[in-house]
């Protein structure tokens, strides 16, 4: 990586610059060896001030510290974008890492055309498998009833919770299901 120092109002030092070395190499495994980095350092009174600005092919990272001593504006700042660095690529990786089955199915009709339906889609059994590897589960204590209770009782619960689905047992023991569909109706399910 290419880098370049700058010291306003004060020289930079060679333990300094191994330091910033440092933080960068870390940084260049990251981002690969197209970056290029310029690192500034100012002081104002009693502040150190740590500009570190690395240029990629597609982006820019900046990570701006500062501190009482100059070591240790630099490491902050050097964490900052080593941090943006991390999360460039990961956004990075996720965006490849879609495969060509999801985008397809998310594919909407263009102006004028006729959309595909979802049953349509639903049909293939490769899409089908697509679709169940993406539930997420979160386990949620609010959404169900902890003693038995009637049916009035669970409605005015799921009123009071605001949960569009609320799961109890009546008091024969039978689990059911609350759910409030968008127009606000309450809808009972019966599990057998």
């Amino acid at each position: 990586m290419q880098t370049e120092f700058t010291g306003r109002q004060q020289k930079v030092g060679k333990s300094l610059r191994t330091l910033a070395d440092e933080g960068l190499s870390r940084i260049e495994k990251v981002l690969g060896r197209t970056a290029s980095a310029h690192v500034t350092f100012s002081m104002e009174r009693y502040r150190h001030i740590v500009e570190v600005t690395i240029r990629t092919r597609l982006q820019i990272i900046v990570g701006v510290a500062v501190s009482s001593d100059a070591g240790t504006a630099l490491r902050n700042a050097l964490e900052k974008a080593e941090k943006q660095a991390l999360r460039l690529k990961k956004r990075k990786i996720q965006l490849h890492r879609q495969s060509k089955d999801k985008t397809a199915a998310k594919v909407q009709a263009a102006p004028g055309k006729r959309a595909v339906s979802s049953s349509k889609l639903a049909t293939s059994p490769a899409l089908v498998e697509e679709i169940a590897v993406e539930l997420h589960v979160v386990p949620s204590k609010e959404s169900v009833a902890r003693r038995p209770m009637s049916i009035h009782e669970a409605v005015k619960e799921a009123e009071y919770r605001d949960r569009e689905v609320f799961v109890f047992k009546d008091h024969s023991g039978d689990i059911k299901v609350l759910h409030r569909t968008r127009e606000g109706m309450v809808q009972l399910i019966e599990v057998s």
